[in-house]
This record gives structure tokens, sequence and C-alpha cells, in this order.
């Protein structure tokens, strides 16, 4: 495997991340895995993130082309306050768990960070890289002081599922997001 990089990305790097995303998102239909679509992840999407220093990238050194992206921040999604957790249970109250999922809000929880919308160019996918840009993400996020990394990932995603698994990410149980007919595996590491 070539050497890799990880780096913040840049509003530069948006039309090589978009074209990961679509490459991804074709090989996932062609698989008959509907996790993302048209709509999501999208350009916004991303630009939010890159805006916010929340994006990463994964490059080949010598090609330095995108190969990988996702994001890593301490938003855990609404779905997330009923799940529960290996490590760092929350300490939310009921009535603001109800809060948070009747008004659909995000939140977060001093030292836990979560990954979201990780791709791999299919080109690049099988050969190891995914895995060294999870481990190169948990090391951002030790520097970053987080004690816990949470998850999701479609179910019919087997063999992301698979990887993550093997990373020593714990199964947690499942949530469901709008027009997504599956279920999402929640997953935990600590660090």
């Amino acid at each position: 495997m070539k050497e890799v990089n990880i780096t913040k990305a840049k509003m530069s790097d948006l039309k090589e991340i978009m074209i990961v995303i679509k490459k991804v998102v074709q090989k996932m239909h062609e698989q008959e895995i509907y996790q993302w679509d048209e709509y999501y992840p999208n350009e916004e999407r991303f630009t939010v993130d890159i805006r916010n220093s929340n994006l990463y990238v994964l490059r080949k050194y010598e090609e330095g082309s995108v190969i990988g992206v996702a994001a890593l921040d301490g938003n855990q999604e609404s779905e997330y306050a009923k799940v529960d957790w290996n490590y760092e249970k929350s300490t939310l109250e009921d009535e603001e768990i109800e809060t948070i999922t009747r008004e659909d809000v995000s939140f977060s929880i001093d030292g836990v960070l979560v990954i979201h919308r990780l791709a791999m160019d299919p080109d690049n996918q099988g050969k190891g890289y995914a895995r060294k840009f999870m481990e190169k993400l948990e090391m951002e996020a030790l520097r970053r002081r987080a004690k816990i990394i949470r998850l999701d990932c479609y179910s019919c995603n087997t063999k992301a599922n698979g990887m993550y698994r093997k990373l020593g990410y714990k199964y947690v149980g499942d949530v469901y997001f709008r027009h997504r007919e599956e279920p999402f595996h929640c997953y935990d590491k600590e660090l």
C-alpha cells in the first residue's frame, strides 16, 4: 500500500470530493445499497463541514488525489439520544431526550466525537485505505482529546459494518433515519 496523507479539507477540494461521492453512490446502487443518493450527502453538507473545519480528506502521497473523505465532529444525530451506548452513557434526562428527538436537533457530549460520511473512492476500495483512514481519524480524535468515537453504518452495507467490527468498534443498537427503510447500526469505540 502506498503511503497516505490525511488533511483537513479545503474549499478547493470540493470538486474532487464530489467526484468521489458520485462514484461511491453509483457503486452502492449497483450493489443494491441505497444508503446515499443524489440528495445526500451533497455539496452543501460538505461545504458546511469544511467551513467548520470538520472534514478530512485522504490522499495518496504520490498522486495527491482525494481517495477518501470523512467528517469528524461532536454532532450526534437526535436519534443517538435513545441509543444505549457502551461508553460515555448519556447523562441526558428523559425529558431532554424527548425534546431532542421531538425537535430533531443534534447534541454533543464532551469527549465524544462522531465519524460521519466516510467514503472511499471505489477504485481504491479493498486495498486497506479505509482502515488506514480510520486509524488516522482515531489519532486525530485523540489529538482533539476525545475518549470515544461513535458512528453509524447502513445495515445493508455489510463490508463497511465488517470493517468497523474488525477495527474494534462495538455494536450497540440500531437507529432509523428519515427516508431510509433499513436501520443503521450504531457503533462506539473507546480510544
